[in-house]
Parts: C-alpha cells; structure tokens; sequence
C-alpha cells in the first residue's frame, strides 16, 4: 500500500498539470497543421487534456483505480476544475494589471494564477472527485 498523503497527492497533482500543460500546448500546435481552424483546434486539444489529466489524476495522484472508470467520472472531474480556470485566469489578469514589473514579465502573472488555479482544483478533486 502506497501512502499517498495529503502534501505527497499536491505534488502529484501539480506534476500532472505540468504534464497536461505540455500535452495541451502541443496537442494544440499539432492540430493547428491539420485544421484551419485555431477555435477548433483548441477545443480539441482542451477536451483531449481534460481526459488525459483525468486519466493521469485517477492513476497517479489520487490512485483511484480501486473504482471502475466512467464517463459521469469524467464529467463529475470537467466540471470540478472549472472553478479553478475561473480563479486562474482572475488572478492572473488581476496580477498582471495590478504588479507592474509583471508587464514585462506576462508569464509570472499567467504561473501566479496558475498556482492560485491549482489549489481550488486540488481540492475540490480531493474532497469531491476522487473521495474514497
């Protein structure tokens, strides 16, 4: 048995998001080759993310494989992390207007949002998706 402890499941989780965020980039990248369309491509390459953070958090993090798989799973975890992107992309526009060397400096606000993003969707993964 794996002790998977509340701090040890953060990093996990936190790993995973760096994972996906590489796949999404690139999935993104990819796509913009074969469809004309960057709107579509980037539905596609998000869905794709969602489904392979699931998988990754599911497995990884949470080692919640004790349960079958299933789509309202899958849905239950779309949904929960919608709060977070909604509290990442505040932040970081909040800490881009409000911080002035982030002006020059974009990708701090977007990774302090990020960060601010991450630990509303841990722990609404934790407490609500992944609950054993």
């Amino acid at each position: 048995m794996t002790n998977n402890t509340f701090p040890l499941k953060f990093i996990k989780f936190g790993v995973v998001g760096v994972i996906v965020l590489g796949f999404d980039a690139l999935t993104f990248w990819l796509l913009l080759f074969i469809i004309s369309s960057p709107l579509l491509a980037r539905v596609i390459s998000v869905s794709a993310s969602i489904c392979f953070s699931w998988l990754l958090n599911r497995s990884f993090t949470f080692q919640y494989s004790h349960k079958k798989a299933s789509l309202g799973e899958l849905g239950k975890f779309a949904l929960s992390q919608l709060p977070g992107a909604i509290i990442n992309a505040m932040v970081s526009v909040l800490a881009f207007h409000f911080l002035p060397y982030l002006k020059g400096n974009p990708w701090i606000a977007v990774a302090i949002g990020s960060c601010a993003g991450m630990i509303l969707n841990f722990s609404i993964a934790n407490l609500y998706v992944f609950k054993k």
